[in-house]
């Protein structure tokens, strides 16, 4: 047998019938009136079936309620999404071979760029990330990308740019100045 809800808290049910007439968002309206039927008496299985969402929907949209009142039942925000397959611990350390350099560590190279740094958390780590993640990663870390300005000498400016090559990017980790 279904459930009949049980709210804590008085409804406020002027307030909530004028919020659901004027509400555009419909996952706030399911919301207002998964608890206005609540107060009415009506069972978990029948509200959900109503506003076309599951049952523990509307136990936690009521719970939420019974909490946090009407404020608590507005406040729509993200979820907290995938954790992050490196711990904080690891991050650090990334940012601490960023801070250091890559030929401190041994490599043949002067500069970080995202896929040098992947390659080399996944030869740690054995953890596969994305050229994009890294650089989203080590940007929330605080780190920031330059881009060398050296120019070499030339006549014509086509040709300096031939001479220069393709841009190459430059991770700087915060507390270190760059020019």
């Amino acid at each position: 047998m279904p459930r009949t809800v049980g709210l804590k808290r008085s409804v406020p049910l002027r307030a909530l019938a004028m919020r659901l007439k004027r509400e555009p968002n419909r996952r706030l309206r399911d919301r207002l009136q998964a608890v206005q039927w609540a107060a009415a008496g009506v069972s978990f299985q029948d509200i959900a079936q109503r506003i076309g969402r599951c049952r523990q929907s509307v136990s936690s949209f009521v719970g939420r309620f019974n909490r946090e009142g009407l404020g608590g039942l507005l406040r729509v925000g993200r979820g907290p999404g995938r954790r992050s397959r490196l711990s904080a611990g690891q991050w650090e350390q990334v940012v601490e071979w960023v801070r250091t350099g890559p030929r401190s560590l041994g490599h043949p190279f002067s500069n970080w760029d995202c896929r040098r740094l992947a390659a080399c958390i996944q030869r740690r780590w054995r953890v596969r990330l994305s050229d994009e993640q890294v650089r989203r990663q080590l940007h929330k870390q605080g780190c920031r990308l330059l881009r060398p300005t050296h120019e070499l000498p030339g006549r014509n400016p086509r040709d300096r740019a031939k001479k220069n090559g393709p841009w190459r990017s430059c991770w700087i980790a915060p507390g270190i100045t760059g020019a």
